[in-house]
């Protein structure tokens, strides 16, 4: 049985254009998190850009949609940085920031150990997974 790590697409629509002072607390925290993110015991890789973010990764037809993709090694891990880091003073607020989708907008799959998967393919993009 080979090991797997977990990989975790969501995405959002925002309420307010990225520049509105309406999601300034979003913007301005958005490195910091980055950062604990970066920190977290069972955190494999994350979708960036250029500048360490995804915030910009919008689709020309849906500029308002952001998205996060990342892996790790266990449900558990991400769990934990979720709910138990500073991450989650700014998961009590998505309701100031993000409107309410109005279908499926959070997916979680395995993946082989070192696969970093893309936007284009995600769950269908995960690569050889043996068990």
């Amino acid at each position: 049985m080979s090991e797997c790590h977990i990989a975790e697409l969501n995405v959002a629509r925002l309420k307010h254009d990225i520049k509105d002072p309406c999601i300034a607390d979003f913007v301005k925290n958005h490195t910091r998190v980055n950062a604990a993110v970066d920190r977290s015991e069972g955190f494999v890789w994350r979708l960036r850009d250029e500048a360490g973010s995804s915030v910009s990764m919008t689709a020309e037809t849906e500029p308002m949609v952001i998205q996060n993709l990342s892996v790790w090694r266990g449900v558990s891990s991400l769990e934990n940085f979720v709910f138990k880091t500073v991450h989650k003073r700014f998961h009590d607020r998505l309701a100031e920031w993000f409107e309410i989708m109005d279908r499926m907008h959070f997916v979680m799959w395995p993946v082989a150990v070192g696969h970093e998967p893309t936007l284009e393919g995600s769950p269908a993009d995960a690569g050889p997974v043996q068990h």
